[in-house]
């Protein structure tokens, strides 16, 4: 079955090693967000996060035919509970991106020119676009942001990943602790 359904998975055991990265992974970000309390916001960040949050979903409703209205009243119960979970999302969003550029200042971690360069470069063949420039103008308009902030954010986030996976101590297999992260405010 998994030989069939998920291509570029050769083996079961490979599936299964893949599996336990994801979930090791997944544990790693999410113990060290959720030990890191953040009380302030930078509002310029906010807002930037915020557009990042909403474009994509009016780009999804004017494909749909929907205003921003109909999507709240199918979706929500008020404008207000609206409001409150894109004011959640946006804060955890943000939250996450404040860490991981704290975590990469502290451990050195960073983008080269290189990295970024050739991720551009796969995006723009993706996308289908002629140049940075085709492909910044694409990712204002279905993301709300920079092609290149955003690419060097993911790549960041993947980095940032990897180097919280690296530093897993694993006991009993009940509790994972993060070796200088976890706890840390």
């Amino acid at each position: 079955f998994i030989k069939t359904f998920y291509f570029g998975v050769m083996e079961t055991k490979d599936y299964k090693e893949k599996t336990r990265e994801n979930i090791v992974q997944t544990l790693a970000l999410n113990t060290v967000i959720d030990g890191t309390e953040l009380t302030e916001y930078p509002e310029k960040l906010l807002e930037t996060t915020e557009k990042q949050f909403v474009t994509p979903i009016e780009k999804y409703n004017e494909s749909q035919g929907i205003s921003m209205d109909e999507f709240i009243s199918q979706n929500y119960e008020s404008q207000e509970a609206y409001e409150e979970d894109l004011d959640k999302n946006v804060k955890a969003q943000l939250k996450g991106q404040i860490i991981y550029n704290a975590i990469a200042e502290k451990e050195n971690i960073e983008i080269t020119d290189d990295e970024l360069s050739t991720q551009i470069k796969s995006y723009i063949s993706s996308y289908g676009v002629e140049d940075e420039e085709a492909l910044d103008e694409q990712f204002q308009e279905n993301y709300g942001g920079s092609a290149k902030k955003l690419i060097y954010a993911n790549l960041l986030y993947e980095k940032i990943a990897e180097y919280l996976v690296g530093n897993v101590v694993e006991d009993d297999g009940n509790s994972q602790d993060l070796e200088g992260t976890a706890g840390n405010k």
